[in-house]
């Protein structure tokens, strides 16, 4: 079999025996300490190229974590503390990076490797009770230090009462309502008098003040330009026209009712309407009836028949009463006080512009089918609806209770102490709501114990919010799915809140992580926190109680399965090809077991041979930097190691065509007997995966090639450095006087370049990362031109 051997690799041969044969010639004898006279090569990155000096081709980044836990047995039990790379409540695979304990005066502390591009970490506490919480958190951009609290700022919600938060949170901003006093505002004044009979127009002076007894069918209207007329109704007016017009203002009293009769009604404008307790307004029209712009002041009874459109327009609707509509309601410009019921059928249509208010008080209800429209909306009350569509003018403050029976669609929302659920079961059990959604990006505050309950919650564009206000009570976000829109490119939920979920669906699923983010709260499954809260309407979610406590069983294990590749270059001390793919390893899961004091009884790194594009035989070896005497032969012919037959040193995985073979995988085991080895001294960055050959200076000695600024073994040869393109003296171990690197460690999978094909041409964000000193493209290894093996 033909071997095939790199160019550099026969030039390398070609200049050595010229070395060789030049001393034979002139009758020298073998000196050990000459070095080899190796001339440099052609820089494979391109003429006058040289990496910044601050430039190490490091990937990764090490963050100093602290965790502090709120210890809540009195220093009898330890919290497990769990670190990960991705979330666990997301990925079930996933397997933590650290792990330890904290307690009382006692937080966690760890050194973590992170890839450069990492902007998250998820740390999972499980306290005594076996009660899980898991904690996303921001790591900086570079190597740095970063304290995680896992514990939120408030505590379960207990306190109850009826609540003024909404009504104060509106009057606060510019809400105010007239004064009625229903015991003065009914009075009939001692100079009225009975209507005359009927004459023209039925216009009535300014000033009068009627009292309608009995059944009264007459038009009644003021004369043009004389000033108000009073109408007080104690019998029944069966109003015979279409229209009432303007200036009259009409007291309905205890036992009164007014007739509507006639289809497209209208209470004329300026025409005030007050109805007294025991008073009535019985529109039975098939169509529409409009109050236009007065006020309309209800403590009695306001219903409407089977078919008619009931609308306000600027008004003043002060109820105290009951508003009872079969079809439909519409506010079109109207601000409402409501300490009373209005229920509506069908359809209840509330768009108004936000500088007019919605106010449903204390002890006060709202009820409909469907609830359409924006305008500012304070609830201190009870407001059910099955079907809730926003507007983009919109503004909910929530501070007692909200029923959605079906669906619930919102912008902008505060929850003070507020809840929204879909109502109680047979049991008196709180419901989900069963969809969610916000159409447009969604600003959601919660605090004080508040509670949003859904099987599906759907943020459908980017830029949203969900926060917990800090000092009170901590508030409750929780939901058997979070699904985010085809647009979403950022949903942010933090503060003082517990997040509570199954799932989180994004329509990209290996994106989610980068739209969605729970920053530095406790999130559970569903149902599975230790929070209850309480609100007007009792306790809406029961926490978990756990099991009886104990402490973490030891010893704790780790796994940490991130994926390291260590790409080779074998030319040292000269340039290769700069395919980095002379030999491939991965670094698949370091696993460690620790002791209670958090010393390490064993570690076991499992690794595969990806790839040998060498035709020279490579030793593959591992030690740590750390560990005296740690040094582990994993293979002394990786060819052989990957199934090839003696003698055939033909490239493994790295030609299109050409030989494929399966990883061979490896592993590599420790145990300790002290307690002097610490997880710190697993870390990625202290595994030192080396390649080496024979060297043909000093048959005693081998070629190595390390990573960057790690020094050789004992067993290299030392004539080799600064020899070439190596720099070492000057730039570091392994490194030439351009600063380029023959051996790189990426924190990720890695799709290694094809045969012959430069790194630079085949990841073209390569050359930047480096120019730049490692500032841009950090994550250059995921975009590449094909020209890789897979």
């Amino acid at each position: 079999m033909i071997i095939e051997m790199k160019r550099n690799t026969i030039l390398l041969f070609i200049m050595a025996a010229v070395v060789l044969l030049t001393g034979c010639l002139g009758g020298n004898v073998y000196d050990p300490t000459k070095k080899p006279e190796i001339p440099p090569t052609e820089n494979p990155l391109g003429e006058g190229f040289t990496a910044p000096p601050s430039f190490d081709w490091t990937m990764y980044k090490s963050i100093s974590l602290t965790a502090e836990v709120k210890d809540e047995f009195n220093g009898q039990y330890n919290y497990l503390i769990e670190v990960f790379a991705q979330n666990p409540l997301l990925t079930s695979t996933a397997t933590p990076i650290a792990t330890g304990v904290a307690g009382k005066g006692q937080n966690y502390t760890a050194t973590l490797i992170l890839p450069i591009p990492a902007t998250e970490l998820y740390i999972r506490k499980t306290d005594p009770k076996q009660r899980k919480e898991t904690y996303a958190f921001t790591v900086p951009a570079a190597s740095g230090s970063i304290t995680c609290k896992l514990y939120p700022g408030g505590a379960a919600t207990r306190a109850v009462g009826s609540s003024t938060a909404a009504v104060d949170a509106a009057k606060a901003e510019g809400f105010s309502e007239p004064e009625v006093d229903p015991k003065t505002w009914f009075t009939l004044p001692s100079n009225w008098t009975e209507l005359p009979k009927q004459d023209g127009r039925n216009e009535y002076p300014g000033g009068s003040n009627f009292l309608i007894e009995g059944t009264f069918n007459r038009e009644i209207n003021a004369s043009t330009n004389s000033g108000r007329v009073k109408v007080y109704v104690k019998g029944t007016w069966a109003i015979p026209t279409n229209e009432i017009q303007s200036n009259l203002d009409i007291y309905v009293l205890n036992g009164g009712k007014i007739e509507v009769t006639k289809d497209g009604f209208q209470f004329g404008k300026a025409c005030s309407i007050s109805v007294q307790e025991g008073g009535t307004i019985d529109i039975k029209v098939a169509n529409n009836v409009t109050f236009q712009d007065a006020p309309f002041y209800n403590f009695g009874t306001l219903k409407s028949g089977t078919n008619a459109t009931i609308t306000f327009g600027d008004n003043m609707v002060l109820n105290y009463g009951d508003i009872l509509v079969k079809k439909k309601m519409k506010f079109v410009s109207a601000t409402v006080s409501n300490h009373g019921t209005i229920s509506v059928d069908e359809w209840l249509d509330t768009n108004t512009p936000k500088d007019k208010y919605w106010v449903n008080w204390n002890s006060a209800t709202i009820k409909a089918y469907k609830w359409t429209g924006g305008g500012t909306i304070y609830n201190d009350g009870f407001i059910e609806v099955t079907l809730r569509e926003s507007a983009t003018d919109e503004f909910i403050y929530n501070a007692c209770t909200i029923i959605a029976k079906e669906s619930f669609d919102f912008i902008k929302m505060t929850l003070d102490k507020g809840s929204l659920t879909s109502g109680q079961d047979s049991n008196g059990k709180w419901l989900p709501v069963p969809l969610v959604t916000s159409p447009y990006s969604t600003e959601v505050t919660m605090k004080n114990g508040s509670l949003i309950k859904a099987t599906n919650l759907f943020f459908t564009n980017g830029g949203s919010t969900v926060t917990g206000v800090s000092g009170g009570d901590i508030s409750m976000l929780k939901a058997g799915t979070i699904e985010l829109g085809e647009y979403n490119w950022d949903t942010r939920i933090s503060g003082n809140l517990v997040l509570e979920r199954d799932t989180v669906i994004s329509p990209n699923d290996s994106q989610w992580s980068s739209c969605f983010h729970a920053e530095g709260i406790p999130t559970t499954g569903y149902d599975e926190s230790q929070y209850t809260v309480e609100t007007c309407g009792g306790i809406l979610n029961e926490g978990n109680e756990g099991e009886t406590p104990t402490n973490p069983t030891y010893p704790l294990v780790t796994d940490d399965d991130t994926g390291y590749t260590f790409a080779f270059e074998d030319n040292w001390p000269v340039y290769g090809d700069l395919d980095f793919n002379d030999a491939v390893v991965s670094i698949d899961n370091i696993i460690t077991e620790q002791r209670a004091d958090g010393s390490l009884q064993a570690a076991t790194i499992k690794g595969s041979v990806r790839a040998v594009g060498a035709s020279k035989t490579l030793t593959l070896a591992l030690r740590m930097q750390t560990i005296p005497n740690s040094y582990q032969l994993i293979s002394s012919d990786l060819h052989r190691f990957m199934g090839n037959a003696t003698g055939d040193n033909e490239f493994i995985n790295t030609k299109k065509g050409g030989y494929t073979k399966t990883p061979a995988t490896f592993e590599v085991k420790y145990t300790f007997s002290g307690t002097s080895v610490m997880p710190v001294d697993f870390n990625i960055n202290m595994v030192d995966l080396y390649i080496s050959t024979p060297s043909w200076s000093n048959k005693t000695m081998s070629i190595e090639i390390h990573l960057p600024d790690i020094a050789p073994t004992d067993k290299a040869d030392p004539k080799l450095f600064d020899t070439g393109d190596d720099a070492s003296t000057l730039e570091g171990y392994y490194l030439s006087k351009e600063r380029i690197a023959w051996a790189i460690m990426i924190p990720a999978p890695f799709a290694w370049p094809l045969e012959y094909k430069n790194i630079k041409d085949v990841y073209p964000d390569f050359k930047s990362w480096i120019t730049s000193g490692g500032t841009n493209n950090p994550d250059w290894y995921q975009n590449h031109n094909g020209d890789v093996f897979e």
